[in-house]
């Protein structure tokens, strides 16, 4: 009677083991994989028109509208407001087309593990389009600008070792090297790769960043100076600062802010530990700027006969 007792336990324990697998292995499955690394990709608040909005081709009356559909969508590390600009156009002829231009259209949340950016659509609409006598076709190349503010946060593990050169043995717990940072921080600016060497107890740091956008890098808190009255000292213009676990590196050149050439720019930094042995340590470089992006349409508008 005992050795049934105890089968019938042993049964009754399995099915519960069973059923509890079976109930975790189903919760599992209601928690979304993430797709994409938040603080990777080259690309931050993307925009482009909608296909067919407007077409190519087409025919006015006085009565009759046009509507330009934009796509927007934040697809990088850093939540952003923006402003939109539509010109290109005669306003006489078009009329009412730029009515929306240059309107702060609100946050864009960027994107983070577990979901996407925010997506927006935003229209443009001509109330009419008048051809003045004697104008058969009117082909104007509409130009759109997205004027936005951005970050850039890169997070490279260096190695300090002030023991490099002299004599140590044993294991290390890392190594000096340098570290290519290829795929980007969710951001159209990246750092895309970080050197570094020892001198006794001094690590140097040479980081390297670039634009890798399709825009223009511009001053950070640019304003309404963008699109349309921008100079030389408001171009390819980026604020940034360097941090370590014990705060700000005060030591770095150029001095709080770098400019960028031909796309690319190098920040030179120092860091000295009191420390005798090697070690890990995480870097956090911040780069701030505003970004310009723009995107065009030709379009041909007809008179259309009587």
């Amino acid at each position: 009677m005992k050795k049934k007792n105890v089968l019938s336990a042993i049964f009754l324990i399995l099915i519960l083991l069973i059923v509890s697998g079976a109930s975790c292995q189903g919760r599992g499955k209601n928690v979304e994989e993430p797709t994409w690394e938040a603080f990777e990709g080259k690309e931050g608040l993307f925009m482009e028109f909608v296909k067919d909005s407007p077409k190519r081709q087409v025919y006015a009356t006085y009565d009759s509208d046009l509507s330009v559909l934009v796509e927007l969508e934040n697809k990088g590390s850093y939540d952003t407001d923006f402003e939109l600009y539509l010109t290109g156009f005669d306003p006489y002829i078009l009329v009412g087309l730029d009515s929306n231009s240059g309107r702060n259209y609100g946050t864009m949340v960027a994107r983070s593990t577990y979901q996407e950016g925010d997506h927006k659509f935003v229209e443009f609409t001509a109330s009419s389009m008048e051809l003045p006598e004697g104008v058969e076709v009117y082909k104007p190349t509409l130009l759109l600008s997205n004027c936005y503010g951005y970050k850039t946060i890169a997070n490279p593990m260096v190695c300090i070792d002030p023991t490099r050169y002299g004599v140590s043995l044993g294991q290390k717990s890392c190594e000096v090297k340098d570290i290519s940072m290829g795929e980007g921080q969710g951001a159209p600016v990246a750092v895309t790769r970080v050197k570094q060497t020892m001198a006794n107890r001094k690590a140097i740091f040479n980081i390297e960043i670039e634009n890798v956008g399709k825009g223009d890098v511009l001053r950070k808190g640019i304003g309404t100076k963008c699109p349309f009255d921008l100079n030389y000292e408001d171009i390819n213009i980026i604020d940034y600062y360097v941090e370590s676990s014990e705060g700000l590196l005060s030591n770095c050149k150029p001095e709080n802010k770098v400019r960028l050439i031909d796309g690319k720019g190098r920040i030179f930094c120092t860091y000295t530990t009191s420390e005798d042995y090697t070690y890990p340590m995480p870097l956090r470089i911040t780069l701030d700027y505003d970004y310009l992006d723009t995107e065009t349409r030709d379009i041909e508008i007809i008179k259309a006969p009587e």
